[in-house]
């Protein structure tokens, strides 16, 4: 018999080839299929890595801005010195480098982030990683007059409407943070510290 042969079986005439090597050929087949398929599995899971690893970093470095929020609101240190003749802190190209007590370490220095750093006090904070994320604060006073209704004060009863006795000197702070591989998280906040007349 050669390479084709005839059998006749019947009346049907059964033509057979030579089949020798199809089954590697099926064989290939499929791991070329389970290949491509391991290969986009295995992108998939490095892009949700890196997916992953880009939130975690713009969380920290959103939690850095909050926490540097928080202590412009808090260190009373800001408030006292501001007046509507001299109404920014830092005052305006006297930015700091400072820790988180706001102690002075030097000026603030450029960081390509920031093209108004000059008027930004730079706070340091230790991040959840342990690496060292950093948050350019400013604060200004933009104006002063009566307090917001529902502060609890005389006028909100009626007693003595106009005559408080107190006043609201009206804020805005800006606070840049920057965290892991360049992420940067930007927050705006409005604030009224109730002061004696």
């Amino acid at each position: 018999m050669g390479a084709n042969s005839q059998i006749e079986s019947g009346n049907r005439l059964v033509t057979t080839g030579n089949e020798r090597g199809v089954a590697l050929i099926i064989v290939l087949a499929m791991l070329l299929l389970l290949s491509i398929l391991g290969a986009s599995m295995l992108a998939t899971s490095t892009s949700e890595l890196k997916i992953a690893g880009n939130y975690r970093n713009s969380e920290e470095t959103f939690y850095t801005a909050d926490a540097a929020m928080e202590l412009a609101h808090t260190y009373s240190g800001i408030y006292t010195n501001l007046a509507l003749d001299s109404p920014f802190w830092p005052v305006s190209g006297s930015g700091q480098n400072m820790e988180a007590d706001f102690g002075s370490h030097g000026a603030n220095t450029n960081n390509q982030k920031n093209p108004d750093y000059a008027n930004y006090n730079r706070v340091s904070f230790t991040g959840a990683n342990g690496n060292p994320n950093t948050a350019d604060v400013r604060v200004e006073l933009t104006g002063s007059g009566n307090p917001p209704a529902g502060y609890g004060i005389q006028e909100d009863s009626g007693i003595s409407p106009g005559s408080t006795g107190y006043k609201a000197n009206y804020f805005a702070v800006s606070v840049i943070a920057y965290g892991p591989n360049d992420t940067t998280s930007k927050l705006e906040s409005q604030l009224a510290r109730i002061v004696q007349q």
